[in-house]
């Protein structure tokens, strides 16, 4: 990845920025989500809070592409911004009953003292996942790969 310049590399959810920082590419873009404040030693931070109910409710509409009650895909989610953005996109294909269908419903992941997290972006990721595996086996397939990468 040091060498490409128009690289997006995601981590989502870590937890040491110490641990992270030798996965850093010197030259892509990074973007990190995390709970823990502990991140400003290795960039910019940008809090970024949970959104209103009705701004959750306006989110999924526009990402969605549907005009439809959304209300509960924002209260399952607990207006965390990226389980919205990625529900949006596999309700625009599915729709809501169907999405809220795939959602699993899992425990709480283990957390260390004083981190705040919700299960619902990891529930709302395995969403989007049966959402691919039902239009395609080897779509789910190169997803799983590319979620360990």
């Amino acid at each position: 990845l040091d060498g490409l310049d128009d690289a997006l590399v995601v981590f989502d959810g870590a937890t040491d920025p110490d641990a992270l920082n030798r996965w850093l590419p010197a030259r892509a873009r990074v973007l990190v989500t995390t709970t823990v404040p502990d991140f400003e030693v290795i960039g910019a931070t940008l809090p970024v809070p949970a959104f209103s109910e009705s701004e959750a409710v306006a989110f999924l509409r526009t990402r969605s592409g549907r005009d439809v009650a959304m209300t509960d895909v924002a209260r399952e989610l607990g207006g965390l911004p990226l389980a919205l953005a990625q529900a949006g996109g596999v309700i625009r294909t599915s729709g809501v009953a169907e999405y809220l269908d795939r959602l699993p419903r899992t425990p709480p992941l283990e957390r260390d003292p004083g981190e705040d997290h919700s299960p619902c972006v990891e529930d709302t990721t395995i969403a989007a996942l049966r959402a691919v595996a039902a239009r395609d086996s080897r779509a789910s397939a190169v997803a799983e790969v590319l979620a360990v990468l």
